[in-house]
């Protein structure tokens, strides 16, 4: 609404002063309107991306810590953590790990392009995944099971998170705007791939 916007963009210039500082932030920047991020309006503009590996194994640090009860095979608590986090990372971020590859996109000359686990990977979905590998954990040790959050558990966890994204994967312009696509790139189709589909059963068999 072109009204409603001139009433914002005025008590944005109202309130400008030495003692005031005005942060705007959003995951929807293509559908701002131009008037609201035309140079001078903010000071500076920070885009945020996706985290790489090394990002990733910061933020999954933060919250799979040491102290946690671990499957750790007889290694130091630190140790095995990492031990963990490396094999998510591998699993998500490497070429050919079991959960890098999501999902196919097919444009509308017929194109192809993969999405990957790195494309959609945020500090949320990390933090998910290790709570939900906790209430597993939880979950299994009421009812008996063996304590310690395990490789398996992790993966799994991840994969459900992972799966979710891949789920709400939509032609039209959020998906273009997730995947930061051109404008242009005209996605008609979208085909999960089974990297993204919990092996909750397969797990469940092994612990």
């Amino acid at each position: 609404d072109a009204k409603l916007m001139r009433c914002f963009l005025q008590e944005v210039d109202n309130i400008r002063n030495g003692r005031v500082m005005l942060i705007g932030a959003t995951n929807m920047e293509s559908r701002l309107d131009e008037a609201l991020i035309r140079p001078g309006r903010f000071g500076a503009i920070h885009r945020i991306g996706r985290p790489h590996r090394e990002q990733a194994r910061q933020i999954f640090s933060c919250h799979l810590t040491p102290d946690l009860p671990l499957t750790d095979h007889g290694a130091p608590p630190a140790e095995a953590a990492q031990a963990l986090i490396g094999e998510a990372l591998a699993a998500a971020y490497a070429p050919n790990g079991e959960l890098s590859t999501l999902a196919t996109l097919t444009f509308r000359d017929n194109a192809k392009k993969p999405v990957t686990a790195a494309q959609v990977m945020s500090g949320a979905l990390i933090a998910s995944a290790v709570n939900r590998a906790k209430r597993r954990v939880c979950d299994r040790a009421l009812a008996g099971g063996p304590p310690g959050i395990s490789s398996a558990d992790l993966l799994d966890a991840l994969a459900c998170e992972l799966a979710s994204v891949a789920g709400r994967l939509r032609p039209g312009p959020a998906l273009t705007q997730m995947l930061g696509l051109s404008q242009d790139m005209d996605v008609v189709r979208v085909e999960l791939h089974r990297a993204g589909v919990p092996r909750r059963a397969e797990f469940l068999q092994a612990v």
